[in-house]
């Protein structure tokens, strides 16, 4: 068996790939707090004599990374915990081929997967190590893949895994989670090295959370920006944020005809670049940062330090019965990932669809669990599954954003050892993140009272039991209005909202983007 790596460097702009005697890296890893050069790189890699050392090896680093080592005849692959460098297999003729990008030419030449599109309709990502592309599968979030003698072994060598310490003095703690964010954000500040953070400033708590920091660690190269309508809330609180912790600061109005100018002209490109046969795209700051690049707001060698996605972590994901119940069925846990992750177009699913899924989540996460678990048990195993599919291939991929602009990027609230010791914390006291809100009201109160975060609202009602004549009207104002109902569907003309609306009954964003997803891969030319 003859390993065949395939590079395409283009789609790794700015993690440079190293090449060792044994195999391949590409990323950003610190060991024992220390930021790893090329060279401290090439001599871990190199001195690796099996995969019991490779697999130690990707369990002790912190970073983001993709690995490819040759070990005898054994092909080890790895990815980091969210899987932000994406990696591919594909066995054929008693050969291993890896691809480090999924291009749309290669989706066609390879076939295209019916069932993987099919769950592209339903879904922001196709789940599992499954791609669009036949044949052609991914390495997971948290994962090895070792390849010998043509079979095929996965393992995760990460696992979310909530403990039940609790913590009594909450002052103490408090002063436990301030140390931790501490030491993310200064390693943070080391793989900056002077350069320019780039951080898109919401009026939410994460991205504030590391300008913060990055200011009480007197990082003071930052540019933070915001978009949306006129006026719009978010963009409101963001300049008080910025105001607050005297940061440059920049707003993106968006207007449609802008909006639609660059998604015709650029959207087939940006998919080629990004979705990778596997995620959809996030086009939510993609006019800003577009505008802002072109005004040459960004300096060179800017960074891009978003705030993904700490508020899973801290505790947003959280369902009441995983507090309140001791045990939970498989089938309970089933249909709580089916409605969290399988409704983006808030459409029912029919039972054959509902099926194919059951069963995908089945033989992915649930195959070797009993029929009734325990609680916790059941909500790291929902965390699991919401931490490899859409935070690792929706949340945190949006970073191929800021690569397909020729900025380097850091993830840091996805942390390694941030991360492990929110683990440790009881989910009784992370539910609706009310642990993470009292923390930052104590920590930096003056903000927080300066700037409030506003109450998380759904942008559509429910219409539970709404009269069906009522029903009917909000729907044609909404389509009528379509821009305020979600100021990303400015990007879609008239015309597309009404057809794509027509076809599939929904008006949801992600739903809209993945169909134009699925019209360029099917596109014969």
């Amino acid at each position: 068996m003859r390993l065949f790596v395939h590079l395409d460097f283009e789609y790794n702009r700015k993690k440079t790939w190293i090449k060792t005697e044994n195999g391949y890296f590409v990323g950003t890893i610190f060991r024992n707090n220390c930021l790893l050069t090329e060279k401290d790189i090439k001599e871990l890699l190199e001195s690796i004599q099996n995969v019991e050392q490779a697999t130690a090896f990707v369990k002790e680093v912190n970073g983001f990374f993709a690995l490819v080592i040759e070990l005898s005849g054994t092909v080890f692959l790895a990815a980091d915990h969210e899987r932000t460098i994406p990696l591919f297999y594909e066995i054929k003729n008693d050969n291993v081929f890896v691809y480090n990008h999924i291009s749309i030419e290669m989706i066609k030449t390879h076939g295209r997967n019916r069932q993987a599109l099919k769950e592209f309709n339903s879904c922001l990502f196709i789940s599992g190590n499954d791609t669009v592309a036949c044949n052609i599968k991914g390495v997971m979030a948290g994962e090895t893949v070792i390849i010998s003698d043509g079979k095929v072994s996965r393992q995760y060598y990460y696992k979310f895994d909530n403990a039940k310490v609790e913590y009594i003095d909450k002052y103490e703690l408090f002063r436990m989670i301030d140390e931790k964010f501490v030491e993310a954000i200064k390693r943070l500040i080391k793989f900056l090295d002077g350069r320019c953070a780039v951080i898109p400033l919401s009026g939410g708590h994460d991205s504030r959370l590391v300008a913060y920091y990055l200011k009480r660690l007197k990082y003071d190269k930052i540019v933070t920006y915001t978009y949306g309508p006129r006026g719009n809330s978010e963009a409101i609180t963001s300049e008080k944020v910025a105001k607050f912790l005297d940061i440059e600061w920049h707003c993106v109005e968006y207007e449609p005809p802008k909006l639609q100018v660059l998604f015709k002209d650029k959207f087939d490109e940006l998919v080629n670049f990004y979705s990778n046969g596997v995620s959809s795209v996030c086009i939510q700051d993609w006019y800003a940062v577009d505008y802002l690049h072109k005004k040459g707001v960004f300096p060179k060698n800017s960074v891009f330090v978003p705030g993904h996605s700490f508020d899973a972590i801290a505790g947003s994901v959280i369902l009441p019965k995983y507090i309140q119940n001791d045990v939970i069925t498989k089938q309970q846990l089933m249909e709580d990932i089916l409605y969290k992750h399988y409704s983006e177009g808030k459409r029912k699913l029919s039972s054959k669809t509902r099926s194919y899924f059951k069963t995908k989540i089945n033989d992915e996460l649930l195959r070797n669990e009993p029929d009734i678990l325990s609680s916790d048990r059941a909500f790291n195993l929902f965390q699991n599954y919401n931490v490899r599919e859409r935070q690792a291939k929706f949340i945190c991929c949006q970073t191929k954003l800021y690569e397909y602009y020729d900025y380097d990027w850091y993830l840091p609230l996805w942390d390694n050892e941030l991360i492990a010791f929110w683990e440790t914390i009881n989910i009784s006291c992370k539910y609706n993140r009310k642990l993470f809100f009292d923390f930052t009201n104590y920590q930096y109160k003056d903000l927080m009272i300066t700037a409030p975060v506003e109450n998380e609202k759904s942008r559509e009602k429910k219409m539970v039991n709404m009269n069906p004549v009522v029903r009917v009207r909000r729907k044609i104002g909404q389509l009528i209005n379509y821009v305020d109902y979600h100021y990303c569907l400015a990007y879609f003309t008239p015309y597309d909202v009404i057809s794509i609306y027509l076809r599939k009954r929904v008006l949801n964003i992600g739903f809209f983007v993945n169909q134009k997803i699925i019209e360029i891969i099917r596109r014969k030319k």
